[in-house]
């Protein structure tokens, strides 16, 4: 499969995506929901918290574009 770049909201467990860590590559293992505090503005939206085998959790946020090196079934 080639390369796709989608949207936060429609990423799934199983993705690969490009992350700033190394090896600048990570698979979501998990994916759990994120209510952003309200002081903080961000809009409304899918939040997610995405959890991988190595490295840190990232915010998923709903609208913001991701690479993803291979896409789950």
């Amino acid at each position: 499969m080639s390369v796709q770049n989608i949207t936060g909201d429609q990423l799934r467990v199983g993705d690969t995506i490009e992350v700033w860590w190394q090896p600048k590559r990570a698979t979501i293992t998990a994916l759990r929901p994120y209510n952003p505090p309200a002081v903080m503005g961000l809009p409304p939206g899918n939040w997610r918290i995405a959890q991988f085998a190595v490295g840190p959790d990232m915010t998923i946020e709903p609208g913001t574009t991701y690479t993803v090196l291979h896409r789950a079934n």
